[in-house]
């Protein structure tokens, strides 16, 4: 099972290589803007976009198998309205 931190850092990872979380399953949602920070890809913007996805519900779910390098080898990303279907809330 993940650690807090390892899911910390996989938000973070998605966020500062991507500067966006999108759905891998449907491809439509997804989270590019802070509320009050906008889009400004600062230090302190990462790590809030990150808490961000994380209190909207964003999902960062471990893979069985690596995966092709153009998607995060380790995870896959799942946004709320996903997840929900997906854990049956």
């Amino acid at each position: 099972m993940s650690s807090n931190s390892d899911n910390d850092d996989r938000y973070l990872r998605v966020i500062r290589k991507m500067n966006t979380f999108v759905c891998e399953l449907c491809y439509v949602e997804e989270l590019r803007t802070h509320p009050t920070l906008g889009d400004v890809w600062t230090t302190e913007w990462y790590a809030e976009l990150a808490q961000l996805a994380r209190e909207q519900g964003w999902l960062m779910v471990s893979v069985e198998t690596e995966r092709p390098s153009w998607f995060f080898p380790d995870f896959q990303v799942i946004g709320p309205r996903c997840a929900a279907h997906r854990t049956g809330s």
